[in-house]
């Protein structure tokens, strides 16, 4: 993720928020939610799976805003889910999804490993 990623992203939100300017925004989040967003495209082109849409649990995966304490937040049984469907992937879908920053350090967040086993 660039650093102009980062300020259109940031940007993005400040608008969609209907803000005037940067004080109350919390650049963590809009980054993390970037991440997040991008990640599920991504999961959702190389898998057919929208890991917020389509879970069948109904509680999803969101990004919880505390300025320099943001993270994502999830249930047990969405992670168990996707990893379900990381691990009913193919190889080369797994190194597809590797290969991807956003994927893989959303990944890294939520402590799903989809690393080639050694």
């Amino acid at each position: 993720m660039s650093l102009l990623d980062i300020f259109e992203a940031i940007e993005y939100d400040k608008e969609s928020w209907g803000l005037d300017d940067f004080c109350k925004m919390d650049p963590v989040y809009c980054v993390l939610d970037h991440i997040l967003q991008m990640a599920r495209n991504e999961i959702d082109e190389v898998l057919g799976y929208d890991f917020i849409n389509d879970l069948t649990c109904g509680l999803e995966f969101n990004t919880h805003g505390n300025f320099m304490c943001s993270s994502y937040d999830f249930s047990d049984e969405a992670k168990g889910e996707l990893t379900q469907r990381l691990d009913e992937a193919s190889s080369e879908q797994l190194r597809q999804l590797r290969d991807n920053s956003f994927v893989a350090y959303f990944l890294e967040q939520v402590e799903i490993d989809i690393t080639e086993p050694t």
